[in-house]
């Protein structure tokens, strides 16, 4: 009963091994606990996973509001912030190519835009948020990628294409958001390295779990129980194993 539950997922690895995009030559196992507290679908969605004896759920903000609640009077000043941001980020990735992913790609972008040198704060972890910024847009993209493309192919909503199933939805899904990250291939050891870093895992365990759980809100799973957290969970460490090949 068990392999059927999950047989989508394996279905999903398999496929991805025949096109090259992981190695079988290691096994993972993958233990999954199951807690009373349920999550619920929005969108965009943020996948909640069992943390020791507590269970991280949606997005938190350090003051304790939600951003609906938060006063519009300071609004100016964080668009100010997240456009000086967007553009330091933005013209820094030109520069991983050449600097990696580093304060110096950062400092470079902060230069090629005529901006001060103390620009380069806007980024304060360095490399670890041109990095992070980098997989939020990816995300993103895959994001409207997975809802104007495949959805439509996936609910047969597209009269002039034929439709997929869900494993080829989900294949598809993956595999666009690996293509995301090919312009910086040869320079993905060491953004891997970044992710390894004790300051940079918690981050990647929150973007492997947005990979997964937008993927599978967008096939409209409807899960409720605990393959809710285990077709996530699974789903996330497929991506992160063929990652590791690009």
């Amino acid at each position: 009963m068990f392999a059927r539950k999950i047989g989508r997922p394996v279905s999903v690895a398999r496929l991805l091994v025949a096109n090259g995009y992981l190695s079988t030559t290691r096994t993972t196992s993958i233990c999954c606990r199951s807690n009373n507290s349920i999550a619920t679908h929005q969108s965009p969605l943020y996948c909640s996973f069992p943390l020791g004896n507590n269970l991280i759920i949606g997005r938190t903000y350090s003051d304790g509001i939600t951003s609906s609640e938060s006063d519009s009077s300071g609004s100016s000043e964080d668009d100010e912030w997240t456009s000086m941001l967007d553009r330091v980020a933005r013209a820094s990735l030109s520069f991983v190519d050449k600097h990696g992913w580093s304060l110096e790609a950062i400092q470079a972008g902060v230069k090629s835009v005529g901006l001060p040198g103390v620009a380069h704060g806007v980024l304060k972890n360095g490399g670890y948020d041109l990095l992070k910024y980098f997989e939020e847009q990816c995300n993103s993209e895959l994001s409207k990628h997975l809802l104007s493309d495949l959805q439509p192919l996936l609910f047969n909503e597209a009269p002039d294409k034929s439709s997929i199933s869900l494993e080829e939805f989900i294949v598809a899904a993956v595999m666009k958001r690996l293509q995301l990250i090919q312009p910086y291939a040869h320079r993905w050891r060491e953004a891997l390295a970044i992710k390894s870093d004790i300051r940079g895992s918690w981050t990647h365990f929150h973007n492997l779990s947005v990979i997964a759980d937008d993927i599978w809100h967008h096939s409209k799973d409807q899960s409720i129980d605990c393959d809710w957290y285990l077709k996530r969970a699974l789903l996330a460490l497929v991506y992160k194993r063929a990652g590791e090949f690009c």
